[in-house]
């Protein structure tokens, strides 16, 4: 189920799927919610890139993000 970014946050640093909407349509990714080292909130982004002790120092910014979900769980594979 969708969750309104104005009702609710999701977890820092944790994958979810978001949805963006726009003037003239919609995308959805598979993205984070992270604070960077330089900015004093969280953000939404993709393509997140870290520092060995996990400091964000780089990414790719989603400034239109209005819903976000958890992921689900994974498919299981027998071995």
């Amino acid at each position: 189920m969708w969750i309104s970014i104005r009702k609710q946050k999701p977890p820092l640093d944790t994958e979810i799927l978001v949805f963006e909407k726009f003037k003239y349509g919609t995308n959805m990714y598979i993205a984070e919610y992270v604070r960077p080292f330089n900015k004093k909130r969280p953000v939404f982004g993709i393509d997140i890139e870290r520092e060995e002790d996990g400091t964000v120092y780089g990414g790719f910014p989603l400034e239109n993000v209005t819903h976000w979900m958890p992921l689900p769980e994974p498919p299981r594979f027998r071995s």
